[in-house]
């Protein structure tokens, strides 16, 4: 049996993608499980960084606060991303209700950037 390159790339890109989510639905320890919530947590606030960042450099650059989608739009497909990873994940020794939060806490997060964000999109007429 021949394989292909094309093959061989097939197979690793797909072990990329399909093997860490798989791993995030086994079963953990309670403190794996934790960890995995937490970094959740911890990467959504780096975005957040992220954004006032750019916000920072656009302020005192180019002033094209258009520019400030690209982050938000991250932002918004983190949280989708995790959230439907976070309700594939199996129950740890009754850590549904911490799960539950950190879902919680992210759907909050999406939905209040619109409301926190918009002033910034209103910066000289531009809307993104």
């Amino acid at each position: 049996m021949e394989v292909s390159m094309k093959g061989i790339k097939i197979l690793i890109i797909l072990s990329v993608i399909i093997l860490p989510h798989h791993a995030f639905c086994q079963a953990q320890t309670p403190v794996e499980f934790n960890n995995t919530v937490v970094d959740i947590i911890d990467s959504f606030a780096k975005l957040g960084i992220e954004w006032t960042d750019a916000f920072s450099k656009i302020s005192t650059a180019t002033k094209t606060y258009s520019d400030l989608s690209v982050e938000r739009k991250k932002m918004t497909s983190y949280v989708d991303q995790e959230v439907s990873l976070l309700k594939a994940m199996k129950d740890v020794n009754g850590s549904d209700s911490f799960k539950l939060a950190a879902i919680n806490y992210l759907i909050f997060e999406k939905k209040s950037n619109n409301k926190r964000l918009s002033p910034h999109r209103k910066i000289n007429h531009y809307y993104y």
